[in-house]
């Protein structure tokens, strides 16, 4: 679902697998990389408009009825609120399995708690589907919100309505609306989607600013709202908008489509989880000449391994340019998935390896774009450095036409956010026509080995073979695949000389 972004352009079971996919164990060695504990920058940081990551939040659900019949005349886009249908949604965002709940549990590894209520159903009287359809402005609908909240609150003043705000800015954290009426017209105001209506409230009184919407045809399961909360988290989407808005089934997908917010699948990757602040990677500094790290399945406990080309100017976060690799495999929120794409990934774990480009810039002008005219002193380094400028914004996105989206510089409109390395080199998802979903074949196993030269046109949109990291700094390593087992996997890492 296309997103519009603000300052910011952006139980657990498991499977037993039939054998062991092979190689031989390595322990790890002492030097040569360190084990993350905390990132530098998380997305609540980068605006505090999003919700918070961690911790015991609220989440508020309100149903909205529209009154009268689609513009044509026609009932058909319009679903009644039933007192099944309201139970259903009730469990689909806070029940114990197949929830939001329970997914968000599930990728934070407890980090992060969701509790909180689906609302008596908003009887709208004054604003119809028509109208806010017509609406591009988006006022329409924000007043709809805004009055949907004002007469939940006006109605029920023995709740603590500041439990919805944890970080006391006077919006509640997080709030999705669902109606009955179900737009079938991609990226207009009534399509699912998340934005903010840049209104405040108080403490006592916080109204909605960032917010999810969506309708009851949208809301058969939880998968929807999962998506879309990752958007109040503060992701992007990473599938591509240009492909999208044209209409096209054979457009580019950079990450191969299996991933919750590319094409509502699977569990987080681990670049999606480090903006969080929910895993702790090993990171590769270049203290030795040969390293090697042992790591179990990413929707296990979270382990990946970021490889910047230079420790030493890497600035701590997911906000930065580098190689993230993680072992892909049937456990945690991956497990339902994985049976259904079985077609696609058979039955064996690999190594999922992605190019990040997520530099953030800092500036005082935001027409649509924010203006960056000196990419070293607008690059933003520290959490400190997002004070000193009135917008922030991620660099890249995964839009073919960069301006699709609210998202990116145009000095680096040719750079993805996200891209899948697909092993033995092929880029099948950045061609139109190619084939764009994920499949076994794209995963590195072992024995399989990476270096740069091979690979480095997984690094533009362009897919042309380049010298360098994006940020102009040569990366120093090669890396092989030594072992994979059912949970766990072992790789070496092997400096190169220059």
């Amino acid at each position: 679902m296309k997103t519009n972004y603000i300052k910011f352009i952006f139980p657990i079971a498991a499977i037993a697998l039939t054998s062991c996919v092979g190689g031989n164990k390595k322990p790890n060695t002492k030097n040569g990389f360190v084990k993350l504990e905390q990132t530098s920058i998380v997305c609540s940081d980068v605006d505090p408009m999003y919700a918070p990551s961690k911790g015991d939040v609220k989440l508020l659900v309100i149903p909205i009825a529209f009154t009268g019949t689609a513009k044509d005349g026609s009932s058909e886009r319009y679903i009644d609120w039933t007192e099944q249908k309201l139970s259903d949604v009730n469990g689909y965002y806070f029940g114990n399995s197949d929830s939001l709940s329970s997914y968000y549990s599930a990728a934070s590894f407890n980090e992060l708690r969701i509790t909180g209520m689906v609302s008596p159903v908003y009887e709208n009287a004054t604003i119809s589907a028509s109208d806010i359809m017509e609406d591009r402005s988006m006022n329409q609908l924000f007043n709809l919100i805004e009055d949907a909240v004002d007469w939940l609150q006006d109605n029920n003043a023995s709740i603590n309505w500041s439990e919805y705000d944890n970080n006391q800015d006077g919006c509640i954290d997080n709030i999705h609306l669902v109606t009955n009426y179900n737009s079938n017209e991609w990226n207009t105001p009534l399509w699912p989607h998340m934005y903010h209506t840049n209104r405040t409230g108080t403490l006592e009184r916080p109204t909605a600013n960032v917010y999810s919407i969506s309708g009851t045809g949208s809301v058969q399961d939880s998968i929807t709202a999962i998506h879309e909360q990752g958007h109040i988290f503060g992701l992007q989407d990473y599938y591509d908008y240009t492909s999208q808005a044209a209409g096209k089934t054979d457009g580019v997908d950079y990450i191969g489509g299996l991933d919750m917010q590319s094409n509502n699948h699977f569990d987080w990757n681990s670049f999606s989880k480090l903006c969080m602040g929910w895993v702790k990677p090993y990171v590769i500094n270049g203290k030795a000449d040969v390293t090697t790290v042992n790591i179990k399945a990413a929707s296990i406990n979270g382990d990946c391994i970021l490889i910047p080309a230079n420790y030493d100017t890497w600035n701590g976060s997911a906000f930065d340019e580098y190689f993230l690799l993680e072992l892909f495999a049937p456990f945690g929120n991956n497990k339902k998935d994985w049976e259904k794409w079985k077609g696609n990934l058979g039955s064996k774990p690999g190594i999922r390896l992605y190019h990040v480009d997520a530099r953030l810039f800092g500036s005082n002008s935001n027409y649509g774009k924010i203006i960056v005219e000196d990419m070293e002193t607008q690059l933003i380094k520290t959490k400190e450095d997002i004070a000193n400028w009135d917008y922030c914004s991620l660099g890249t996105n995964n839009s073919q036409d960069y301006f699709d989206t609210n998202g990116g510089i145009e000095q680096l409109s040719d750079h993805m956010l996200l891209s899948l390395v697909q092993k033995g080199g092929r880029f099948t998802f950045a061609q139109e026509g190619g084939r764009h979903k994920l499949n076994s074949g794209d995963l590195f196993k072992v024995g399989d080995t990476f270096r740069f030269e091979d690979y480095s046109h997984f690094l533009n949109k362009s897919i042309e073979e380049q010298s360098a990291m994006n940020k102009g700094e040569e990366f120093p390593y090669t890396f092989v695949i030594d072992y994979i087992d059912e949970d766990d996997a072992t790789i070496t890492f092997t400096k190169v000389k220059h």
